[in-house]
């Protein structure tokens, strides 16, 4: 069911923690259309890119309204925007996660990791992820657990892989669990 004006008002308020200029909530309802992830990542990507400056308990505008709407009109759109705004190693991390699945298992992706990132650096990355609101922490640990905040942000992650690297990787992920079952079978 579509949010009204006035609950994606509220949404993007509480998100962000403070008021939006009401130019720039009247671009994030009729962009989002009441769909609220879309909401989120949209006012979220206004943040990330300084088209909203926090002052206070309030947003401000920096620039103009025609400045936030050459955002894409796509939640797809701005998903893969805020994936390509990622520092390299957390948007590997987040690809690499994608492969992995919706849940994602520290463990396996340890072990599948191309980079052979370090776990304490990978347990970094994740909260990067999740303080950006793309994953979240299911359980704090140890080890701590954390899925995917919705498939579309997977599903975007996983669409940045060329195919010789999803393959790569998903016959990584394939191999882990069939050496993690070979060990239980002993």
């Amino acid at each position: 069911q579509e949010l009204s004006p006035d609950d994606v008002r509220e949404l993007v308020t509480l998100r962000l923690g403070g008021e939006v200029p009401p130019e720039i909530l009247s671009v994030i309802q009729e962009r989002a259309g009441g769909n609220p992830l879309f909401a989120e990542e949209y006012a979220e990507t206004l943040c990330e890119t300084g088209r909203l400056q926090a002052v206070g308990d309030r947003w401000v505008l920096a620039g103009s309204v025609s400045d936030a709407l050459k955002l894409p009109d796509t939640l797809q759109g701005v998903v893969l925007a805020r994936l390509e705004r990622l520092e390299e190693s957390i948007k590997r991390t987040a690809q690499v996660a994608s492969v992995v699945g919706e849940d994602l298992r520290l463990s396996v992706l340890e072990h599948v990791h191309p980079e052979q990132v370090p776990l304490e650096e990978l347990v970094n990355q994740l909260r990067e992820l999740a303080r950006r609101g793309l994953v979240v922490e299911e359980q704090a640990g140890p080890p701590p657990a954390y899925r995917f905040r919705h498939s579309v942000v997977q599903e975007m992650a996983y669409r940045t892989l060329l195919h010789a690297e999803r393959r790569a990787m998903h016959g990584a992920v394939v191999g882990w669990y069939e050496r993690l079952s070979g060990l239980e079978e002993d």
